[in-house]
Parts: structure tokens; sequence; C-alpha cells
């Protein structure tokens, strides 16, 4: 209630009327990552290979910039899940990267949303020491990454698991 006083003729008048109430403040939840359509979205891409992390703007799930040419590895959609434990969906990607006109680097790696809607690289879950091996499958059981990975030249496979370490800001092998 908004108490009001009012001095009329010596008298002192009290009006008694409704107050409005603010709600109480709150923080906003992280915008939805399955609203943005990654493919032709601007934001932080995690390294890659050679390619450093950067900024870079992709239109048709490719994106030039600085000598390095980013693409979204087109056998493989983009996969949503809980990996920091905070709650809140975030994006797993295979990626390419590499020199125009040369092979590509492939790399998994996560992306989330900050609290006022932009996209947040958590880093890179898995990236080869060499073009030959790569990343061609991963999936995602109570918040660790499983990742399956191919060697170009023996044809041999092999699967790693990883883990978001809020510690270390990023994400760790966990199977050796």
């Amino acid at each position: 209630m908004l108490i009001v006083a009012l001095r009329a003729a010596g008298a002192v008048l009290l009006v008694l009327a409704p107050a409005a109430v603010a709600a109480p403040a709150t923080a906003q939840p992280a915008a939805d990552v399955r609203g943005i359509d990654w493919h032709d979205a601007e934001f932080e891409v995690p390294r890659v290979g050679p390619c450093p992390q950067q900024h870079v703007r992709f239109s048709g799930g490719a994106a030039r910039t600085d000598g390095w040419v980013y693409r979204f590895t087109p056998e493989r959609g983009i996969d949503y899940a809980d990996v920091t434990g905070d709650g809140t969906e975030d994006v797993l990607a295979l990626v390419d990267c590499g020199p125009p006109r040369s092979e590509y680097s492939t790399a998994l790696v996560a992306l989330t949303r900050s609290p006022d809607g932009s996209v947040v690289p958590l880093g890179t879950v898995v990236s080869p020491g060499t073009w030959r091996q790569v990343p061609v499958d991963f999936t995602t059981w109570h918040g660790d990454v499983a990742v399956t990975l191919t060697d170009q030249d023996t044809g041999a496979r092999w699967n790693e698991y990883h883990r978001w370490v809020p510690d270390l800001g990023g994400f760790a092998r966990i199977d050796g």
C-alpha cells in the first residue's frame, strides 16, 4: 500500500492507495540453443586442428576468415545435450577447418548460450593431432561424451570418452 500525506487547511489527510508491487528480480535463463540456425550464425568457434579459436560468420554451413575455411561436417548434424551439468542444453558439432584448397582437420566442438543470448564456446571436446585421424560419430550419456574416431591410413576405429571439467573450463579425456 502506498501512503500519501496531503496537507490541507492545517490538517493532514492520509490517503491509502494500492501500490505497484515490483516483481522480484530473477536471472533470465540462457536462451535455447535449438533456436539458432547454426549453419547461418556468427559466433566464436573453438580451436579445430591447426585453426585458432576465432570469431567467424557462417553462411550455408561454411565460413572463411584469416586464411582458414571452417565448415560444419556435411555428413553429421548438430546434437544437443547438457554436457556442463548446469541443466541447460549445449551444442555439440563436428566442424572441419583448414587452409583453403587443402585437407581439413575435424574436431568435435561444444558451444552454449549465455543468459544474455550470446553464443559462448565451451571448447574443443576432441581434436586429433593430425587431419588423418577423424572424429566420425559421437553420443552423450549423463553429460559424458563418447567419440568414435577413425584413422584414415589404417582404417582403425576407436572410442574416446570426454567430460566437461569446470575447474579446467574445458573437456578432459576420462578413459585413459
